[in-house]
Formats: structure tokens, sequence, C-alpha cells
């Protein structure tokens, strides 16, 4: 039984790892200057809280907070979006 939820538990951890990996962002004729500026101003614009201050990337958020991260994201995405960058799946 112990086992099976060891088992289990790395299954779990592993699919949330690979969830939760990044997207790569292009842009055709973009240095690499421009996506560190693009990506630091749309990342202060896409605050909608801070649960606390954390250099992790890959902090796992519950309830409202979760909600709150949800909100980050989708705004950091628009941002991106509208400074001309694309999506691109992670490698």
């Amino acid at each position: 039984m112990l086992r099976r939820l060891l088992i289990l538990s790395l299954i779990v951890l592993v699919a949330a790892c690979v969830a939760g990996a990044p997207a790569n962002w292009v842009k055709p004729g973009s240095a690499d200057a421009d996506f560190k500026r693009d990506q630091y101003q749309c990342s202060q614009e896409s605050r909608v809280g801070s649960v606390a201050p954390s250099d992790e990337t890959r902090v796992f958020f519950y309830g409202m907070n979760k909600l709150a991260q949800t909100e980050s994201n989708r705004l950091y995405r628009l941002c991106m979006e509208s400074r001309g960058w694309s999506a691109a799946e992670p490698r």
C-alpha cells in the first residue's frame, strides 16, 4: 500500500512539473534585450497580488491565491501578445 502511494505521488509530481513548463516566447526580428525588457514590464504589469516575496518560479497556489495567480498568468500572456510575442511550445 505504501509503495502504491509513493508511486502515485511521484507520478503526480512529474505531471505537475511538466504541466507547469513555461512557454518559449518568439517574435520575429527581436533581440534578446527586447524580450528581457518586455518580459520584465509585462511581469510587473500583470501582478494581481503576491503571497510572499520569493525567487521560486514553481510555487503552488491554493484557493484564492490560485485564482489570483491564474489571472496574473492571463494578464501576462495578453501583455506579451500585445507587444507582438507569440507563445511557442516549450522545448
